[in-house]
């Protein structure tokens, strides 16, 4: 088991190596998602959901791989894994660099979720005023369908 050790140590050094570059590539996809919920730019947030889909379906595959390779080491626990990994410090650093590139990802994940609150609190905010209003001229509900009454009473065959 000694002999083949190393092996696993290259393909799990390329394998987080690979990761590394996913989550910088993830971080980049994130902060400009947040650029353009910021400056409302939203014709530019369906081309960076579909980036931001395929770089975590990417990232999905690298982390299935190392759970492979860490259930093969015997090392699915969390200690164990850093038990394992505290004689080697290349991949310690390596693992190291990964967990604060995703922890970075979750961060800028959070406040783009708190910026998109935010614009929907806004929105309904709008829309409930402009709903309420005893002269709102809103003609259709939220969902498209028509308004049961029109400030005025009449409608339009009556005028």
């Amino acid at each position: 088991m000694e002999a083949t050790m190393p092996a696993y140590d290259q393909a799990l050094s390329e394998l987080i190596e690979r990761e590394i570059q996913l989550y910088e590539m993830l971080n980049e996809e994130l902060a400009a998602e947040q650029a353009a919920l910021v400056h409302q730019a939203i014709a530019d947030l369906e081309r960076l959901a579909a980036q931001k889909l395929n770089t975590l379906e990417q990232i999905d595959q690298c982390v299935k791989q190392r759970t492979d390779i860490l259930r093969t080491l015997g090392c699915q626990e969390r200690g164990i894994f850093m038990q394992w990994l505290s004689d080697k410090e290349t991949l310690l650093k390596a693992w190291c660099q990964l967990e604060t590139l995703c922890a970075r990802a979750q961060s800028i994940n959070r406040v783009n979720g708190q910026l998109i609150a935010r614009h929907l609190a806004d929105t309904q905010e709008a829309l409930d005023i402009l709903m309420a209003s005893p002269q709102s001229t809103m003609a259709y509900k939220r969902d498209g369908g028509a308004r049961s009454a029109i400030a005025g009473g009449r409608t339009l065959g009556q005028a």
